[in-house]
């Protein structure tokens, strides 16, 4: 990881390039510990299908059904001698539930379409530092390109980035049945990817409309999924943020 820099200079006299650096002193870092007690509760209603607890005291069972808002683990420790400690509860509670997903994929869209460069910009890059020349545009399309820069055989550390900004054109389209159904599934398929990437899913029934111009997917499934919601509590009770309790 690269400091920023405070100064650098570059200075060639004949065949040698100097450069001097001076890089910004770090501020001495605060530590503090923001933890504070919590309990898990259930971030949605489900059937409890698996249970590790890392900290806490389970407070559910393999089967239990539970609704959103229950507690799952809680942070409160009773001793033998009926002391009572707060922690701060971790778990993962994998329970059956229910999640739904609906796309909406428009039949008359309007697409951009990249038409020639419309202009181009610079960064130097010195040791992970980049200094911009001109303006950025990031409401239009672009593509960079990274250059080198060496003293005669020897490679500077510094290079330039080049960004092409490219005009564009707007063009409508119209999609038949079958190109929006298509493209209505492709976004099903992605979004599946990335919002139930820590999902099991166990079963799933889509229903297809054509309504308002637009090819509309609605997804249901039942699927195995972490529930586990930290809630944080106030309480008299001392707090003690150690996996100690004997």
């Amino acid at each position: 990881e690269h400091k920023e820099l405070a100064f650098v200079e570059i200075n060639i006299q004949g065949s040698v390039a100097n450069i001097l650096i001076d890089e910004i002193k770090d501020k001495p870092k605060m530590v503090s510990d923001d933890d504070i007690p919590v309990n898990i509760i259930a971030s949605r209603y489900g059937v409890i299908r698996k249970i590790n607890v890392f900290d806490g005291w389970e407070n559910v069972k393999i089967g239990d059904a539970v609704m959103k808002g229950d507690l799952l683990v809680s942070a409160v420790y009773e001793d033998r001698y009926k002391k009572l400690t707060l922690k701060h509860a971790r778990a993962e509670i994998i329970a059956e539930t229910d999640y739904f997903i609906q796309i909406e994929f428009p039949l008359k869209q309007t697409i951009k379409e990249i038409n020639g460069i419309r202009k181009k910009t610079y960064e130097i890059n010195i040791l992970g530092k980049n200094f911009l020349l001109g303006n950025n545009n990031n409401d239009l399309p672009k593509e960079k390109t990274n250059y080198d820069l060496y003293f005669f055989w020897i490679k500077l550390p510094i290079n330039v980035i080049e960004t092409a900004y490219f005009n564009v054109k707007e063009k409508n389209i119209t999609y038949n049945f079958e190109q929006s159904r298509q493209g209505a599934f492709f976004i099903l398929e992605e979004k599946e990817k990335t919002e139930m990437k820590d999902m099991e899913i166990i079963s799933k029934k889509t229903e297809e409309i054509i309504k308002n111009d637009k090819y509309i997917i609605k997804a249901y499934y039942t699927v195995l999924m972490d529930i586990a919601e930290e809630q944080a509590i106030e309480s008299n009770i001392p707090w003690k943020n150690t996996d100690d309790m004997s």
